[in-house]
């Protein structure tokens, strides 16, 4: 059984059948398991959308929250954020690969890795362009060339505020 633990402590089993597949579907997602495109794999749209993972997580553990006295959706999450969500998806794909037929099991599994591993480059590289020292110089160059063009407007709208009109007394009369 895959399980997760929430902020307070209290255990929780993650397991898809048949039936808890088709209460998410009734209740929260429509397109649950449907993963007939690899981009848009169940773990991955759940990944990317922590409140309706948080909600598939309430349906999935509609029986053990009734034996708890958990009653509402509100009371269930409350006690769900950062890296108790990350360790309940860790959770959820297990139990989603157990649900899996064998014939789609390895292919699924395959995707799900590959995806992690990208995820994790590209947050690498995320940090390491943020932690560059020439992006900082660059931003702020910038914030600099914005400031003097704002400047700039500022002191061109005052001076044009400020000029005097020519005089009527200049102007002749026709």
């Amino acid at each position: 059984m895959q399980q997760f633990t929430d902020e307070q402590g209290v255990q929780w089993d993650v397991k898809i059948n048949a039936y808890t597949a088709q209460r998410v579907r009734e209740t929260c997602d429509p397109q649950f398991l449907f993963d007939d495109d690899p981009k848009q794999l169940t773990s991955l749209r759940l990944a990317r959308d922590p409140i309706l993972f948080c909600q598939v997580l309430y349906v999935l553990t509609e029986k053990q929250r009734k034996e708890r006295g958990v009653e509402t959706e509100e009371d269930f999450c409350e006690h769900l954020t950062g890296d108790t969500i990350d360790q309940a998806l860790e959770a959820f794909i297990a139990a989603w690969l157990n649900f899996t037929r064998k014939r789609d099991r390895e292919v699924i599994a395959a995707v799900v890795e590959k995806t992690e591993q990208m995820e994790q480059k590209a947050r690498q590289a995320a940090i390491e362009k943020i932690n560059d020292p020439t992006l900082e110089k660059h931003l702020l160059a910038e914030m600099q060339a914005n400031i003097d063009r704002e400047v700039d407007r500022v002191l061109t709208q005052s001076e044009s505020a400020t000029a005097t009109p020519a005089s009527s007394e200049s102007t002749p009369a026709s």
